[in-house]
């Protein structure tokens, strides 16, 4: 299958894969190629080497030396890379319609389809020094993304977030603004408390919904839709039903509507897709849904309505603008 797909081997495309995770380390650490040859899979240094330099056509040595990537092209961690002030040349087109909050930085930006390999002339005159992606990516999509520039794949919603945008500083060259960044992270949030002070210290519940169009509902972990700004960061408290099956297991958590009053929280946040009319629909449900109006959250008007549209990625600047958006809504601040 994998080399009907790409035109490699299992082996050759387990080579791609454990070649990319050195890049990252060779890009972010100090360790040894022998160190790193471990971490990837191999026990051999020399080995690690010699495949290397078969995928790239240079050593690791070589690899680590290059200069500071300043024309990348992003899939995933967009608000990653744009709070460290660089701004992709391109990016995929599912990531740029799902990120409305980062719009204003986005201008001049290419995208291109990852469905299908794109043409050549889709990604003509990029000339990409780096390529980000996650590491979900299938081996055709693989193949596709190495032909645009050098490769780096990253675990997608693995890492703590200000610990993946320390990660970031150290791919993109830019480890003080990272830092700098952080400092100023820390600061809105300082000032999100004072708003908040009242919620915080009265215990009230507050957690993130999405209602998708099959009508199944989602609760998510710190790693997405804005949850982050939330538990960790805000220490805004969540239902008790909420911390256990989901924020201590570290997973997402689908839920039907029978079971939504033993999650409900004081303060519930619903992402629905601005699509199509989805949020109206969606809003008309809800105000006739006898279980929804039952809901301490509905009987106080504590229900907020997000799009997926502005909080489907949650890093960097994406977090930082959906910040402003929750404690708007907490503190009483209606938005259209």
């Amino acid at each position: 299958m994998v080399r009907k797909q790409t035109g490699w081997s299992f082996t050759e495309y387990v080579t791609h894969l454990r070649v990319n995770k050195a890049k990252k380390h060779l890009m972010s650490s100090k360790a040894t190629i022998q160190e790193i040859s471990q971490k990837v899979g191999y026990t051999d240094g020399l080995y690690l080497s010699r495949k290397f330099k078969q995928v790239t056509g240079m050593t690791p040595t070589e690899f680590r030396l290059r200069p500071k990537p300043k024309r990348i092209v992003a899939l995933q961690f967009l608000g990653d890379s744009l709070a460290l002030g660089v701004k992709p040349v391109a990016v995929e087109e599912d990531v740029m319609n799902y990120s409305l909050l980062l719009l204003p930085e986005l201008a001049g930006v290419r995208s291109f389809e990852l469905q299908g390999c794109p043409a050549e002339a889709d990604w003509s005159g990029l000339d990409a020094d780096l390529v980000i992606a996650p590491t979900y990516l299938s081996p055709r999509q693989l193949k596709c993304m190495e032909k645009l520039g050098p490769l780096v794949t990253v675990e997608c919603d693995k890492m703590d977030r200000l610990e993946q945008i320390r990660l970031f500083g150290r791919l993109l060259g830019e480890e003080e603004r990272a830092e700098a960044w952080i400092r100023h992270y820390h600061l809105k949030i300082d000032l999100a408390k004072q708003r908040l002070s009242s919620l915080i210290e009265s215990g009230e519940t507050v957690a993130v919904y999405e209602i998708r169009q099959d009508n199944s509902i989602y609760i998510w972990n710190y790693t997405a839709r804005g949850v982050y700004n939330l538990y960790p960061m805000l220490g805004v408290t969540p239902p008790d039903k909420v911390r256990s099956d989901v924020l201590e297991r570290n997973d997402h958590l689908c839920i039907s509507l029978s079971e939504l009053p033993i999650y409900a929280a004081d303060h519930m946040f619903v992402v629905v897709s601005g699509q199509e009319d989805w949020m109206s629909r969606t809003r008309k449900r809800i105000s006739k849904s006898a279980v929804w109006r039952n809901l301490p959250a509905f009987r106080n008007e504590c229900i907020y309505y997000l799009k997926l549209e502005e909080f489907w990625g949650s890093e960097g600047l994406a977090l930082e603008r959906q910040l402003e958006i929750q404690t708007d809504l907490l503190t009483g601040h209606k938005l259209s």
